[in-house]
């Protein structure tokens, strides 16, 4: 799906950088585009955060393979930050995309 919201200097951004990757399935290339979008509005990059993102055409449990096969493509980069929930620890894996100049969101 791909929603209006999308800036076209992400877009055209996240594509070239597609383009140079042959067999990059529309899926994922949306996942990039959200990630990408999410990065921009300096929103978290959390898997269930890109999920949300989609409006329900990804679900949280295929988001993790996806983003698994883009950070196998050298697409995206993931980044395990500590969140203080209360009394405990808990890691959360945030991602962004390669061409991106931010730092992974906390």
């Amino acid at each position: 799906m791909k929603d209006s919201t999308f800036s076209a200097f992400a877009e055209e951004n996240v594509t070239k950088k597609v383009s140079k990757n042959k067999n990059v399935p529309a899926t994922e290339q949306n996942v990039l585009l959200l990630l990408k979008q999410l990065e921009q509005e300096g929103k978290p990059t959390h898997g269930p955060a890109i999920a949300r993102a989609s409006n329900g055409t990804i679900t949280v449990s295929s988001i993790y393979k996806l983003l698994d096969r883009l950070a196998t493509r050298g697409l995206v980069a993931r980044a395990e930050v500590d969140v203080a929930l209360g009394d405990i620890t808990v890691k959360r894996v945030h991602y962004q995309t390669i061409s991106s100049n931010h730092k992974v969101n906390q």
